[in-house]
């Protein structure tokens, strides 16, 4: 985090000042219905609004991503800016995001939630704010900021939690937010920096492991290697690498390496274990292959009856 703190402090004081709002429940579903009614309830609740959730977030992605000015973004959805707070350079040369598209923020939408993951958090009486979700992904915390202030000015924001402002960061640091996107119905909202939405992802892969109920769950390989993009590698991934090489303060890459022991060590257990039911198959292999040779030496030594006269 120190990288954004400090490159430019008059960029990231914006962002410092979005403050926690307390959270709201989702719309409920009919009360009389059984539990398992109520959770297909809301999931097709929740395909109603996707179009119109997916449309409007795209459409704020593109006003910031074709704009030349942050004032320009002010004027399009009537944000104040009489004090100046805005007026500073959109595309900053030390923020990034893409260097291929010129592009300052990117969106990525969730998939539709299933039906066993929903029911589990509907029994532990949890509600599913996140039925519809999206990520923005940006480079630049004035920008972040500037983005929530035009969902803050269009919806009704409910539940943010600024988790940047962690004193020590226990999970991923993000804007997490539920807007109203229309009708009291609430949709999932994450505001993530490019590095740390890809210090997330390696996260999730322990994750996985952790949840993995078998060895061969997580038998397959987890990471790429650098000479193996399987996707389309960013440009700007070797900076992050070379940042976590560099051995940095942050406590948010102290969880990683505390992750990545943790995951050795499983991943050590998941070996032995697939090692000891590979032996296992080689020793049934053995015995079959043994047997087919018995029975295949006594078809041979057996004289066959003669053909009939």
């Amino acid at each position: 985090m120190n990288k954004y703190k400090t490159t430019d402090p008059r960029r990231y004081e914006p962002f410092e000042q979005v403050q926690d709002i307390a959270v709201k429940d989702q719309v409920p579903p009919p009360a009389e219905l059984p539990l398992p009614e109520q959770v297909e309830f809301q999931l097709a609740n929740a395909t109603w609004y996707e179009e119109e959730f997916r449309a409007a977030m795209k459409e704020i992605a593109a006003v910031f991503n074709d704009a030349k000015t942050c004032e320009e973004i002010c004027e399009h959805y009537e944000i104040d800016n009489s004090s100046g707070k805005w007026s500073k350079e959109l595309r900053a040369e030390v923020f990034n995001l893409d260097l291929r598209t010129n592009q300052v923020v990117r969106t990525k939408f969730g998939p539709p939630k299933g039906f066993p993951r929903a029911l589990e958090k509907m029994s532990q009486g949890k509600n599913l704010r996140d039925l519809n979700r999206v990520t923005f992904e940006f480079e630049d915390p004035l920008l972040m900021a500037l983005c929530f202030e035009v969902l803050n000015h269009k919806y009704n924001i409910h539940g943010l939690k600024n988790k940047y402002l962690q004193e020590t960061f226990k999970e991923p640091p993000n804007l997490h937010m539920n807007l109203d996107i229309k009708d009291g119905w609430l949709c999932e909202v994450q505001m993530l920096f490019r590095d740390i939405l890809l210090i997330k992802k390696e996260l999730h892969k322990f994750y996985d492991v952790n949840r993995a109920d078998g060895p061969f769950v997580v038998a397959g390989k987890l990471f790429k290697s650098l000479e193996d993009p399987g996707e389309q590698q960013r440009d700007e991934d070797s900076k992050y690498r070379s940042g976590l090489q560099s051995g940095g303060e942050d406590s948010l890459l102290s969880i990683l390496r505390a992750k990545d022991l943790k995951t050795r060590e499983i991943t050590q257990e998941k070996d032995a274990e697939i090692e000891s039911l590979q032996s296992r198959i080689r020793e049934i292999t053995e015995e079959k292959d043994a047997e087919i040779a018995r029975l295949k030496s006594i078809l041979s030594s057996t004289t066959p009856p003669p053909p009939p006269k």
